[in-house]
């Protein structure tokens, strides 16, 4: 019996310790994030970096926007839905092995995604939308999702043009600026 529990908090230990990894560099990754819509570097550090996460600028990518709206008008919840939204996409795009930076900004989560045509990320999008809303029915989730980019330093302008997408939405889930 005493070998069973102490087996069992080793293990415990070894999972926490890897889900706490892996929270830490899709952290990492999210600051990155938020460094890159600010201008804070310069285009050899963004490549640098975006290397060291999995990214390669020299690939085309797309910033997308998602805006949530939730039932509720109580901001301890709404930070709370927030938070396990970003968790949720962090488990989602791990468990589909696709390479995303996510953020959040200005009230909205930030997805910076690389190596998709608009057909392609238009199912990945849905098929997470539809993933979201089983998860979460209490919550409304769009994404505005701007033109393809290969520029480094140009993520602060396709981040407004996927918000401004955001605001042409009326019924449909998923709108590039296009």
């Amino acid at each position: 019996e005493l070998f069973l529990d102490r087996f069992a908090n080793t293990v415990s230990m070894l999972l926490l310790n890897e889900r706490t990894k892996f929270e830490s560099f899709e952290r990492m990754k999210g600051n990155f994030l938020d460094q890159l819509l600010s201008h804070a570097m310069s285009e050899n550090e963004v490549i640098k970096r975006g290397l060291f996460v999995g990214i390669d600028f020299k690939n085309p990518y797309h910033i997308v926007a998602c805006e949530f709206q939730t039932m509720s008008s109580n901001m301890n919840e709404k930070f709370e839905v927030e938070e396990q939204l970003l968790e949720y996409y962090f488990d989602y795009f791990h468990d589909h092995k696709i390479n995303v930076l996510i953020g959040h900004r200005d009230g909205k989560i930030v997805l910076l995604i690389t190596n998709y045509e608009e057909q392609a990320l238009r199912g990945i999008l849905e098929n997470l939308s539809s993933s979201l809303s089983k998860a979460y029915p209490n919550v409304k989730i769009q994404f505005g999702i701007s033109h393809q980019t290969t520029a480094p330093l140009e993520a602060s302008y396709a981040f407004k043009q996927a918000t401004l997408a955001l605001r042409l939405i009326f019924t449909k889930k998923v709108v590039f600026y296009d």
